[in-house]
């Protein structure tokens, strides 16, 4: 017995040795003209020492400096909260770092520039053309589905090489015309494969972000140097033909017209789901296309290009960080313009929309997140504020959503069955 409450000692000073940051009281939420404090402990024994802090969150406020510990390792900062946004805060010692974040009003935050001529001119020619374009598509069907379903290739053909799309579909081997829910799954940055899902009831589409065919290895063509799409999302910050996004979320939307031609399909439940780069995609298509019914999307990049121009923090991947953009903003901004998740946003009126943002996401900042989804028009909305996660999803915000999803496809096909 003193053995075991040893080791449980030991635990818990281990888990207490941590470096830690937290807002006062747990306020994660608060008002413009308040004064938002954070409270700092540094490891047992680092008394007594400075250590570098970084606050960002808006350019009101954005600083890097250090701060001074007590004998017991404990500090205080304030930080003013001067205008909706967020208010970020890290800390750096012993070789580890905290952050913490709070939000200031998020529900008054908007895009830092206003949807452009450019945006509607260039989308509404898009889906003009392929309105009245049949979809074109090979489909080959895989060996090795899941027992109960067939799953298949897709090729889109919008193009040859380096613009058809590709994707894999499952669906129930004993599917029944008019009777089968849609699902369409976009994939984050850095894959360059898409993989069977299957879901009962329901047809499946992951789709590969890049014009590559289904089954290349994970990444090979992205993180590489040799891979040919390597580092895709620096391409062309402020051109057109070179930027990989336009060609992206073409085949993004025109992969919801292949779902809704199949003969299977309900003719009344549409949801699209994914996390990041593919958040974008979700909420971009949703945005183009009022017959989707429900979308999902986690910590969605490609929010609010000209956030940082407006003193705010942009999304991934963030052009103002690119030489091209800093030789020439306006120019790079008229670009983004047409790439822009805030934008699309404006456009969802009648879907069900989740979507989850994370108050320590640097990759894509909380408020870039928020810019997109205050645009949204659709009053059966929901965010999932993840307090203290990076650019991840918890496993409890990804259960949320499934539920939400399943309880989505019973309202929707009730009538039908």
């Amino acid at each position: 017995m003193k053995k075991y409450l040893l080791l449980l000692s030991l635990f818990t000073v281990s888990v207490l040795a941590a470096l830690e940051i937290t807002p006062e009281k747990d306020q994660h939420y608060r008002r413009i003209d308040d004064e938002v404090i954070f409270h700092i402990q540094l490891d047992p024994g680092r008394g007594n020492c400075t250590f570098p802090v970084l606050v960002e969150g808006n350019r009101d406020i954005r600083s890097s400096y250090r701060i001074s510990a007590d004998k017991d390792g404990k500090a205080t900062i304030s930080v003013p909260a001067l205008r909706s946004g967020f208010i970020y805060v890290q800390v750096s010692d012993n070789g580890k770092k905290a952050a913490a974040a709070v939000a200031v009003e998020p529900e008054n935050i908007r895009p830092g520039r206003d949807i452009s001529r450019t945006f509607r001119n260039y989308w509404t020619q898009v889906k003009r053309e392929f309105d009245i374009q049949p979809v074109r598509y090979q489909i080959n069907e895989l060996p090795n589905a899941k027992a109960g379903f067939k799953a298949f290739e897709v090729k889109l053909l919008l193009g040859g090489e380096g613009k058809d799309g590709f994707a894999v579909l499952t669906m129930p081997a004993k599917a029944v015309p008019g009777r089968c829910a849609a699902r369409i799954i976009y994939q984050p940055a850095g894959v360059d494969y898409a993989r069977p899902a299957y879901f009962a009831d329901t047809l499946t589409l992951v789709v590969n972000p890049l014009p590559i065919k289904h089954n290349g290895a994970n990444m090979s063509q992205t993180i590489k140097p040799d891979g040919k799409f390597f580092r895709y999302w620096n391409w062309g910050a402020n051109d057109l033909q070179k930027n990989c996004f336009p060609d992206m979320l073409k085949r993004a939307y025109r992969f919801v017209q292949f779902m809704k031609s199949l003969p299977e399909w309900d003719q009344r439940t549409l949801v699209v789901f994914g996390r990041s780069q593919g958040g974008a995609q979700a909420l971009a298509v949703t945005g183009l296309d009022p017959q989707i019914t429900m979308c999902v999307a986690y910590v969605p990049a490609l929010c609010d290009h000209g956030g940082f121009a407006a003193g705010n923090r942009s999304g991934w991947p963030h052009y103002y960080r690119l030489k091209e953009y800093q030789d020439d903003p306006d120019k790079s901004l008229a670009l983004t313009d047409i790439i822009d998740v805030s934008f699309f946003a404006a456009g969802i009126t009648g879907a069900e929309v989740v979507v989850s943002c994370g108050f320590i996401d640097t990759t894509c900042p909380p408020e870039s997140v928020y810019a997109a989804y205050n645009m949204i028009e659709s009053e059966n909305k929901q965010m999932i504020d993840d307090l203290h996660s990076t650019h991840s999803t918890p496993k409890s915000t990804y259960d949320r959503g499934e539920a939400l999803i399943s309880g989505h496809i019973r309202k929707m096909q009730e009538s039908i069955r």
